[in-house]
């Protein structure tokens, strides 16, 4: 089991908890018809996103994955990252949770991406707005 979580194009995602949940239980079928594991196949500022953040969750497939001797593989870092066209879908491992949220969210709002952590029962939906980036749905008292 893996620490999820997810950016997404803001301007991809619906509003309201449940019409958003529809359109990331469509996105998470993986019917695009591509390689997932390739940036290449996502937008310009989710690709800045990925890049920003494979220098401390290096990628474990696609292009960019690490070698099999790479300090990564017992750091407990590497990453796997399911490219869509409107998001990035992220597994890391429990042990960097905090690290993982903490950068995921930082770089989602300094490239003004949605943010959604998967992996809480109550997953907070974070949006940029011109006064910047808060939980639009979801989330504990924390989030806020």
């Amino acid at each position: 089991m893996s620490y999820d979580l997810m950016v997404f194009a803001p301007e991809a995602a619906p509003e309201g908890r449940e019409a958003f949940m529809d359109w990331y239980d469509n996105l998470t079928d993986w019917g695009e018809g591509h390689d997932y594991h390739d940036p290449a196949n996502t937008s310009p500022k989710l690709r800045d996103w990925y890049r920003d953040m494979i220098s401390a969750f290096p990628a474990m497939n696609g292009p960019d994955g690490v070698t099999h001797h790479h300090p990564a593989l017992t750091s407990g870092c590497v990453t796997g990252y399911s490219c869509a066209r409107d998001a990035i879908y992220v597994d890391f491992r429990w042990g960097v949770k905090k690290e993982a949220y903490d950068r995921t969210l930082v770089y989602a709002a300094i490239h003004k991406l949605g943010f959604f952590d998967v992996s809480a029962t109550t997953g907070a939906v974070w949006l940029p707005s011109p006064t910047g980036y808060h939980v639009v749905r979801g989330g504990t008292s924390a989030d806020r």
